[in-house]
């Protein structure tokens, strides 16, 4: 059966080949769409293509057109493709056979047992429902009017597009998939019409068009939704893949938990105090951790001595995380290099002050952060570096890690969160599989894998549990070092100061420089609504306003919310990655509009 599937799969990779380098001196030298919406919200489609075969002998042309795209990860949306007529102005043959796929259906046009050559003229005629969607503000039609997927070259496209009337805006994109760029022509000629032009596409690109029209100017049915369509396994699972998936899971457990009680544990200092560490020069034996964690650190009243607080968050997590950048930021807020100013809607300005900084000097992670935010620029928003900052918070993140093992806090390098796709951490992605052939299931996995059908998902899913067992113990491996586990220590001891600490015990130191100092490490922690609610009650019982100076953030009272809000946010936008087009139903005028991003779509070329 391996042998079959390898023979047709050297076949496909003669045909593929051969295929393209006879389309490759064809062209289609116009391409005209003419559609209509109707009142009911369909659309009638017109395509007048003027196919130019050069020398070669060909049956006809092939016309793709997508009738199912993913709505989300349950459902499909559908369209309804009808009314298919094929004619030929220039007499070629034009003979129709509908080829239904999974997720398209191909107009094949010609005749099996004819060929033409030179350039030939094919008129389609179509109707396609469901392609319209509503917004609260206007309807549209979002439509790759002529898809992607052509293996020939389109030269002089142009889409007209007409209403009933009510047409308010209109937008048009060209090029490969995902691609922003206007088309060469686009102008909404009257309330009825709307007019696209360009001037060439090349293998890979298409033309799509943004049409918006006024409420209640046609029917806008609900989006026709049906189930991913998934082939049953009818035969249960056999007893050997239950016996399987179990040795895996078994196997790697035991394993990894001997790794980890060998490995994996923080080390700690002999004979020397919960969160000290030994005087330079003096001796001090170490051991494992108890596997019971060890006695509960002691409360301190001032944070580990200058450790800054996204290295208190790497130190507590053992890892890189999202709120460590956050955090950070509002660090140097508060040292002095730049101001945040709250904007409403849940946006932030942050605003270059300059190296302002007495007390120290920017460490390589903090001077990454800085030039990568403001590139030379005095202010940015939060909202502008959603989906464009996740290359540098990566970095960002990667020098964090480095800077917490260069201090001795860690046996190996902390994983870096924020960097999933680089070669370092797609390493430790694979180092889990190292349990796998050492199990007590190499043998019975193999064989099990052979079986069809429900056996063998229950085989993977006791294979990918065990890979979820051996990444979990390889999560835990970094392991702190004694000197890491005595930072440790101090951190968990001042956490339990802040998270118990009133305001009458700050009495004794000013108000502002307390809160602002530790407010970053009460990010680290999940404390920061509590701090703020410590100092707003430390405020008022001195008399002054809640406010500080690096933060502008409206009504006082709000603060602690607000900047819980700051916290939260800039770690969601800084890491999100970089966006992609979907076909569930967005809008063609938001950021997401672009070539491949509206309904159906397909392509095509000849037979």
């Amino acid at each position: 059966m391996a042998a079959s599937a390898i023979g047709v799969l050297a076949a496909l990779g003669g045909v593929a080949p051969a295929l393209a380098a006879a389309q490759a001196d064809e062209q289609i030298a116009s391409f005209k769409i003419d559609a209509e919406i109707q009142p009911d919200g369909a659309l009638t489609v017109t395509e007048l293509i003027t196919y130019d075969f050069g020398d070669n002998e060909r049956h006809g042309i092939e016309r793709e057109i997508d009738v199912r795209e993913p709505a989300d990860e349950d459902n499909d949306r559908v369209y309804a493709l009808s009314g298919v007529t094929v004619s030929s102005p220039t007499g070629a043959p034009a003979g129709v056979r509908l080829i239904h796929n999974a997720r398209s259906t191909t107009i094949r046009v010609g005749d099996p047992d004819l060929t033409v050559t030179g350039r030939q003229q094919y008129q389609l005629q179509y109707t396609l429902r469901g392609l319209m969607n509503s917004f609260d503000e206007h309807d549209e039609l979002f439509w790759e009017a002529t898809g992607t997927r052509w293996r020939v070259s389109l030269l002089d496209v142009t889409v007209t597009v007409r209403t009933p009337g009510g047409l308010r805006q209109v937008s048009c994109f060209a090029g490969e998939s995902s691609s922003q760029a206007s088309c060469d022509q686009q102008q909404a000629v009257d309330q009825q019409q709307a007019a696209f032009g360009q001037g060439s596409l090349q293998v890979g690109e298409g033309l799509t068009v943004v049409i918006g029209l006024d409420k209640g100017v046609v029917a806008v049915p609900p989006p026709v939704l049906e189930a991913v369509q998934r082939g049953p396994w009818e035969a249960p699972p056999s007893r050997l893949s239950y016996l399987v998936a179990g040795l895996s899971v078994v196997g790697a457990a035991t394993i990894g938990g001997l790794l980890w009680l060998r490995g994996g544990r923080d080390r700690t200092y002999l004979g020397v105090p919960l969160g000290l560490a030994p005087a330079p020069g003096q001796a001090s034996a170490e051991d494992f951790v108890p596997v019971t964690g060890g006695p509960e650190p002691a409360v301190a009243f001032t944070p580990p001595k200058g450790v800054r607080p996204a290295l208190v968050g790497l130190v507590l997590a053992e890892r890189t995380t999202p709120v460590q950048i956050s955090a950070t930021i509002v660090d140097l807020a508060v040292r002095g290099y730049l101001r945040i100013d709250e904007l409403g809607g849940g946006d932030w300005s942050l605003t270059w002050l300059g190296q302002q900084g007495p007390d120290d000097q920017l460490a390589p992670y903090e001077q990454t952060l800085l030039d990568s935010l403001f590139e030379g620029r005095p202010t940015v928003t939060l909202a502008s570096l959603r989906r464009k900052f996740q290359t540098s918070f990566r970095r960002v993140s990667r020098e964090l890690a480095d800077e917490g093992y260069r201090a001795g806090w860690f046996r190996r390098r902390p994983r870096v969160t924020a960097s999933s796709g680089s070669p370092r951490q797609l390493l430790g992605c694979l180092m889990p599989l190292l349990f796998l052939p050492i199990s007590f299931s190499g043998v019975g996995s193999a064989l099990a894998l052979i079986d069809a059908g429900w056996s063998t998902v229950v085989v993977v899913f006791g294979l990918l549990l065990a890979v979820v067992i051996g990444y979990l113990v390889w999560r835990a491996m970094p392991a702190r070092t004694a000197l890491g586990r005595a930072v440790w220590a101090q951190t968990m001891g001042f956490r339990r100061y802040l998270a118990t600490a009133e305001a009458d015990q700050l009495r004794h130191e000013e108000a502002t420089e307390v809160f602002s100092r530790y407010l970053p490490l009460a990010m680290i922690f999940g404390l920061t609504k509590r701090w703020a609610k410590v100092f707003a009650a430390l405020a008022a019982a001195q008399g002054t306003v809640a406010t500080v100076w690096w933060y502008g953030g409206g009504d006082p009272s709000g603060l602690g919310p607000s900047l819980d809000s700051f916290g939260r946010s800039s770690g969601s936008v800084l890491s999100s990655a970089p966006a992609s087009s979907s076909a569930g139903g967005g809008s063609g005028f938001s950021s997401s509009g672009s070539v491949g991003g509206g309904s159906s779509g397909g392509g095509g070329g000849s037979w």
